[in-house]
């Protein structure tokens, strides 16, 4: 009841005449006119935005910091923004450009790498005309939307025929039940995605195209070292993934899959017992589309986690393949390239280059955005022409078999294509009418702040009208911000007595004009008017208001009582009562427990530096103006009760003392680092805030600062994010440290 009195009611309780008034009111318990002017603000300062810049929040006159600059201060700008967000963006700018023959594809959060394969799948046209043929329809036509095929037919046949500039794939992700969030892998989407269409194929057409188009046949041959017996075991393929740990080109990663290995302990069936033998892949038939992954994500047994390969590894344009299987003489040519972006093996971004079939350009596909490349766009070895785009690592290539079917003619079946047709004719048809529905949603903006401004300027109640209204702070604020309103709500105004509350701060007084439009537009209530002040409300506002005064210790007797406090005392949190002495009057509003950390996570007197001993008098004193920040021990925790540490958390802090004491011998190696970076020596650099937390682990027990992390320290092209000639003095860079301070 007594949050957020005013200062002005705080002189006039501090006066002599106002203190005896208050206790003729409580000997005769009456509530005179005055007292309701006290306890309800009403003799306020009116504040409107032309007399005042500052905020009264406990003033029920005061109509500043309510959000009246939406009112009075938007510029066309906002205005437009405040349109697209009610109306959505702009659909004309959505439109493909004329010299851009491609659809992209919008990143749902972390589905790059899910586009990046759908661009390189979709660019070949017998992948593409099989899919469509694909038909899931039920016996009367019905398509089920949440059929993979089908949704994957309406993304292929929006980037064949949207007029968009990017397809938004959210239904197909919800088909596959992809989590949009959540990082993949392109490698892996593609096993999943032709598993699925494999399946469904079979089926549904009895036929298997995916093993048409990317399947091909392998055997395992294992020769035994003791008895030249030789095992052969045939198996399929639909990717090459291929070791580039010390290759650096494609030729030498191929070699390498199909060189034979040595196996120790392997069973030999015919010598019945382990034996050493030697297995070789052979490759025996190749596909129409060769997928060749290279294995750049590895496990480093000796950092005990995943990291990322980027070297080097060429590949050329054109492949033959005559010299890796027998009999073969088959050509292929490079379709679409997939790149992984990022230096991590756990996080990146995925992009892909592909080649359009028809005119022979290669386009860049990152997400939404579809770029034209004036040329081929990697060099000899493998890596981007572009030297703004040389991080971009190639990890899938997707090869095409020269000659096969170069002449296949699409067909996009009648019921998909229909859907595609009504999907641009609304969108053509919002395109056309935007601009209307634009001018008009800013035209009623516009009214409806024109009216609400004449609103503002009456809201405040006229000197000597006797008759007002109030109204909740929290409903009139989201009503002058500009939101669409609903019925008046005033119950969090109302006392437990059906009249108006003593809660200032939650409530506004205005005029009858003003409270007639707002209950003529939006109803509601309840209505509360200057007949509906409460009594008995009041008359506990000041009898908490002279138990108040009888018991109130000023800011600077608290603070002297503590530093000699004496007798009985009461342990409560140090950082708690710093905050008070910094912030005495926000402490009500700090989500804060007096008693924190006080105890140990053994019941037992928690540490020194968390806790600090106040009088009895001060106790009762904060208990009393600030019940709402004791969570536990209401009672308080008697220093008598509690007079030592907890023995348990006093032997850890010795043992721990101990170590910190050795390990502070090292800390001199911080301020050994010359005050210019010399080229003779060589340095290591850690993140500042590391070291600061260590410094506060090693110097004053704080937490334990954990593993050295310095990935924040790296651009995303792997290079530190700092000037090393500028290092000094900036308080955002790293700690340069000599390799024994490291």
């Amino acid at each position: 009841i007594m949050e957020g009195r005013s200062y002005n009611q705080q002189t006039v309780l501090n006066n002599s005449s106002e203190n005896h008034h208050l206790e003729t009111m409580l000997d005769d318990e009456l509530i005179s006119t005055e007292h309701f002017e006290f306890v309800y603000g009403i003799n306020g300062e009116t504040c409107s935005r032309k007399n005042s810049l500052n905020q009264h929040s406990s003033n029920p006159n005061c109509f500043v910091g309510l959000g009246e600059n939406y009112l009075f201060q938007t510029s066309e700008s906002q205005d437009r923004k405040l349109v697209e967000s009610r109306i959505g963006d702009d659909p004309r700018t959505l439109i493909r450009p004329y010299d851009v023959p491609f659809v992209g594809l919008k990143n749902l959060g972390a589905t790059c790498y899910m586009n990046s394969l759908l661009q390189s799948l979709y660019i070949l046209p017998e992948f593409r005309d099989n899919v469509y043929q694909l038909d899931t329809r039920t016996g009367s036509d019905v398509v089920e939307t949440e059929d993979i095929v089908f949704q994957l037919q309406i993304l292929f046949a929006s980037l064949q025929l949207s007029p968009m500039a990017y397809y938004h794939p959210i239904t197909f992700t919800n088909s596959l039940q992809l989590s949009p969030g959540e990082q993949q892998d392109s490698q892996e989407f593609y096993q999943k995605l032709l598993t699925y269409l494999e399946d469904i194929s079979n089926k549904i057409a009895h036929t298997n195209f995916v093993k048409d188009l990317f399947h091909g046949e392998l055997k395992y041959c294992t020769t035994c070292l003791a008895c030249s017996s030789e095992t052969i075991s045939t198996n399929q393929y639909n990717q090459l993934s291929l070791i580039v740990g010390k290759c650096y080109s494609l030729s030498d990663c191929i070699e390498n899959y199909l060189k034979p290995e040595l196996i120790e302990g392997y069973q030999c069936e015919n010598c019945e017992s382990p034996q050493e033998v030697e297995r070789n892949i052979v490759l025996e038939t190749l596909p129409p589309i060769l997928n060749i992954q290279f294995l750049r994500f590895v496990y480093n047994i000796h950092q005990g986690k995943r990291e990322k390969l980027s070297h080097q590894v060429d590949f050329p344009l054109h492949l033959n393949m005559r010299d890796y299987v027998p009999n073969s003489n088959r050509e292929y040519e490079l379709s679409s390239v997939i790149c992984h972006l990022g230096i991590s093996a756990n996080s990146g971004h995925y992009i892909s280059y592909v080649l359009d079939p028809k005119t022979r350009i290669w386009w860049r596909f990152d997400d939404t955005v579809v770029e034209k490349c004036d040329c081929y766009p990697f060099n000899n070895y493998g890596f981007s022409l572009d030297q703004k785009r040389k991080y971009e690592i190639p990890y899938m290539l997707i090869y095409k078999q020269i000659g096969y079917d170069d002449s296949i003619d699409v067909y996009i079946p009648e019921h998909i294509s229909q859907v595609i047709e009504e999907f641009n004719e609304i969108f053509f048809q919002q395109a056309s009418g935007f601009a209307e529905r634009h001018d008009n949603e800013l035209y009623l903006i516009q009214k409806n702040r024109n009216i609400k401004r004449n609103i503002y300027e009456i809201l405040h109640v006229p000197k000597r009208n006797n008759e007002y209204y109030w109204i909740s702070t929290s409903w009139l604020k989201e009503w002058i911000a500009g939101n669409d309103m609903g019925e008046i709500d005033n119950t969090e105004i109302v006392c437990e007595h059906g009249l108006v509350s003593t809660n200032v701060q939650k409530m506004k007084r205005i005029s009858d004009e003003a409270w007639i439009y707002f209950f003529t537009q939006y109803g509601g209530g309840p209505t509360l008017t200057n007949e509906h002040l409460c009594t008995e409300c009041a008359k506990q506002f000041f009898i908490k208001t002279r138990e108040r005064k009888e018991c109130n210790l000023t800011r600077s007797e608290i603070i002297n009582s503590v530093n000699y406090a004496r007798g009985d005392c009461v342990w409560i949190s140090l950082k708690w009562y710093e905050d008070w002495i910094r912030f005495p009057n926000r402490m009500k509003n700090l989500d804060k427990d007096l008693m924190q950390n006080v105890l140990c996570s053994h019941d037992g007197l928690g540490s020194i530096s968390n806790r600090k001993k106040i009088p009895i008098k001060v106790w009762e004193y904060f208990r009393e103006e600030f019940p709402t920040n004791i969570e536990n021990c209401k009672n308080g925790i008697n220093c008598e009760d509690y007079p030592t540490i907890c023995i348990i958390c006093r032997e850890h802090g010795l043992v721990q003392t101990n170590m910190n004491r050795k390990e502070r011998i090292h800390i001199g190696f911080l301020f050994d680092t010359p005050k210019l970076l010399m080229k003779a020596y060589k340095y290591y650099a850690i993140r500042k805030d590391w070291i600061e937390d260590w410094k506060d682990y090693i110097m004053n027990g704080g937490d334990f600062p954990g593993d050295i992390n310095n990935e924040n320290l790296l651009c995303q092209h792997g290079k530190l994010n700092f000037d090393l000639d500028n290092l000094f003095g900036k308080k955002r860079c790293p700690v340069a440290l000599l390799e024994e301070g490291y």
